[in-house]
């Protein structure tokens, strides 16, 4: 018998003085296959039990079945409340195992959103001359037009980087540059327009002939030295965009399919062979 026992009222000792009756040696017992009845009273209460076997059995007339069945409904009862007991405690344990496994996920959300960087857009207002932004050749653009950069006079630099990002505001999105470099020329090259990793520009790279076999090309002003497809600068590959307008702008476009409400990149190499007056614009809409 084990020395201590867990019913629903909590742990007890077992009691050492019970009196157990047992049925008449001249009966059958029906209880002959159990060797020991476990004894599951509080301690406080054996001196009543006692007197309440006693008193059952004298009601009992002698019998001794009534006493064993009198034993047996009390065992019964007395066995569901330690089954009771154990549920009990086995429902408490599941609830903890969910609270914790509860405190494991927002554990992860929160280094999630540290993990999260977030990039504010600035705006910056250019002004752009009329002449150059209202032409034959931007009226190909409509709708919002976005200037993503604008440079007037600038001087002399070798080849830099640009890149942008850029929310799309229509299902087919044109993207416009305009060059002007009066006393020498600009060296464009490695345009590139992704967006998921999926390149949407067709030979950034300038290494297609002719120019016009990817994109739309115009001089509404007929202005010499104007943009053509050159080995005289190269980033990369063997060829780039070589302009050198004189005194008006020339204009190189190309379209492609957008989602609205993407986001896409937008890159480009670019170098300036000499200073001013110049302009180098890029816009880009619906």
């Amino acid at each position: 018998m084990p020395t201590v026992s867990i019913i629903a009222s909590g742990p007890y000792l077992p009691k050492t003085g019970l009196r157990k009756i047992y049925p008449a040696t001249t009966n059958v017992n029906i209880f002959s296959s159990v060797t020991e009845i476990p004894e599951i009273h509080s301690a406080e209460s054996s001196s009543t039990e006692q007197g309440t076997y006693s008193s059952t059995c004298k009601r009992c007339f002698g019998l001794q079945l009534c006493c064993s069945l009198l034993l047996l409904l009390l065992l019964l009862l007395t066995g569901g409340g330690l089954a009771a007991g154990i549920l009990t405690s086995n429902m408490g344990a599941s609830s903890t195992s969910i609270n914790s496994s509860s405190t494991a996920v927002s554990s992860a959300t929160s280094a999630t959103s540290v993990g999260t960087t977030t990039t504010g857009v600035t705006t910056t207002t250019v002004n752009v001359p009329s002449s150059v932004l209202n032409n034959t050749c931007t009226a190909i653009i409509s709708g919002t037009v976005t200037t993503l950069l604008y440079l007037s006079n600038v001087a002399a630099f070798s080849y830099t980087y640009y890149q942008y990002s850029y929310v799309a505001i229509s299902t087919s999105t044109i993207m416009m540059l305009a060059l002007r470099q009066d006393p020498s020329y600009w060296c464009l090259d490695d345009i590139s327009v992704t967006e998921n990793g999926v390149q949407l520009w067709q030979d950034g790279g300038f290494e297609q002939s002719p120019l016009t076999q990817y994109y739309t090309y115009c001089n509404p002003n007929g202005a010499s030295s104007s943009g053509t497809i050159s080995a005289a600068c190269p980033h990369s590959g063997s060829y780039n965009f070589y302009d050198g307008s004189v005194t008006y702008s020339d204009y190189l476009s190309q379209s492609f399919s957008t989602v609205v409400g993407s986001t896409y990149n937008i890159s480009f190499w670019l170098a300036n062979q000499g200073g001013g007056p110049d302009s180098f614009l890029v816009l880009i809409g619906g």
